[in-house]
């Protein structure tokens, strides 16, 4: 699983996941473990102990609710309604510093725009329209490398690169697109734009060579990303449901590049650790057969999670 660089010594950042309903936690604990180390996640059901929690131990990133089971109304903090719950973890967690995404069901348009105008507040999704790309690049913006050290944040890649290419050694194809991650790499120190748009054309391969692997035949060169992203689910094959989301990611990035729109640096380390998730799959899982999965629930249309 792709996860957030830290140096040696140094202790990875601690998410705290605070939501009552089990469904959801569970989806929260999968998209996080995308993105972070696994045994650096907290989850928890209800605002009481979410609240100790978040008191007795130093946190990164705080993911919640705002209808939580638990809670105790004690006024405002921070000019946040009092009328939810949650309201009490995000005011704690803004007053400590503590930077919080919000995951809701709420539809108020008024009370979503307060909490988004709220200093602290990475961002909110709702829960009928969560598209899961989107989360991950918002975990990263909390608790991925900073803007000013993109020199570093590049060496992970590299680093993460490298390892997968020793350990697909036995696998030309995949040592191909590794060997094409790690140009896109040094491209973007000048050009990120650039460097999506490389990352991109090896999702490309990639995926012509799931075509050939699975039906005995290559995409057509004609097809697009997107044609070929969407025929997937044709295929006799088996696909962790997060990796469609993620590879949409390259696509989207690598047409912005294309066209040489504004890439932001966590765009494409995003696009990057997609790609390795997308090696892995071939390697593990497309060239070696189908194996079990932990699925996520079907999405909705437009990327909403049941």
């Amino acid at each position: 699983m792709p996860t957030i660089h830290c140096d040696p010594g140094t202790a990875p950042p601690r998410v705290l996941v605070v939501e009552d309903a089990e469904t959801w936690r569970t989806i929260l604990l999968r998209q996080l473990r995308q993105v972070v180390p696994a045994g650096s996640i907290t989850t928890c059901g209800d605002v009481a102990k979410g609240l100790d929690l978040l008191i007795s131990a130093s946190w990164a990133l705080l993911v919640c609710d705002l209808a939580l089971d638990g809670g105790q109304q004690t006024g405002t903090r921070g000019g946040l309604e009092p009328d939810n719950e949650g309201a009490q973890l995000i005011a704690e967690a803004v007053g400590q510093g503590i930077p919080v995404i919000i995951v809701t069901s709420t539809a108020d348009v008024h009370q979503v725009r307060a909490y988004l105008r709220t200093e602290g507040v990475v961002d909110l999704f709702l829960k009928t329209r969560f598209i899961r790309e989107e989360f991950h690049s918002a975990v990263l913006r909390a608790v991925g490398p900073a803007p000013a050290d993109d020199g570093a944040a590049l060496q992970y890649f590299r680093d993460r690169i490298r390892v997968l290419e020793d350990e697909c050694r036995q696998d030309a194809c995949a040592v191909g697109w590794c060997s094409a991650l790690l140009v896109a790499i040094e491209t973007a120190r000048k050009d990120p734009s650039l460097a999506c748009v490389k990352v991109r054309s090896v999702l490309e391969d990639l995926l012509s060579r799931v075509y050939a692997h699975a039906k005995g035949t290559s995409a057509k060169s004609s097809d697009r990303l997107v044609d070929m992203l969407s025929g997937l689910g044709t295929l006799p094959i088996t696909m962790p449901r997060e990796l469609d989301g993620l590879m949409h990611h390259i696509r989207l990035a690598g047409n912005r590049g294309a066209h040489l729109s504004s890439v932001e640096f966590f765009d494409l380390g995003l696009s990057l650790l997609a790609a390795e998730r997308a090696i892995r799959w071939y390697a593990e899982c497309v060239r070696s057969g189908p194996v079990e999965h932990d699925l996520l629930p079907a999405a909705e249309p437009g990327g909403g999670v049941a």
